[in-house]
């Protein structure tokens, strides 16, 4: 019969690490994907602050309905003005012809 007594002490423990951190990693994910206890308040509600890990920040711009739990978290309203910027290939220069 195999049991944790069989096992030798430092495998099992980190068997529980490694169960524990897979747990973490789910927990985080969970978190995430439902936004639960993830806003904390500052300046008596007036700002609110979002601490993410790797992997949630990853895990939220992958799923956009994550991301829209997000905005609403944080009470970030539709854009009124978007500015996209361009990427410039370059100077170019044009030659005046009196030049």
């Amino acid at each position: 019969m195999n049991s944790d007594e069989d096992i030798p002490d430092d495998h099992v423990s980190e068997t529980h690490e490694k169960m524990d951190d897979v747990s973490r990693d789910q927990l985080d994910k969970i978190k995430a994907r439902t936004m639960y206890n993830m806003v904390e308040p500052l300046d008596s509600g007036n700002k609110k602050l979002l601490f993410l890990t790797n992997a949630q920040a990853l895990l939220l711009a992958s799923e956009p309905q994550s991301m829209e739990k997000m905005l609403l978290q944080l009470d970030i309203n539709e854009p009124q003005l978007v500015i996209n910027l361009l990427h410039s290939p370059g100077k170019y220069t044009v030659k005046h012809p009196n030049y």
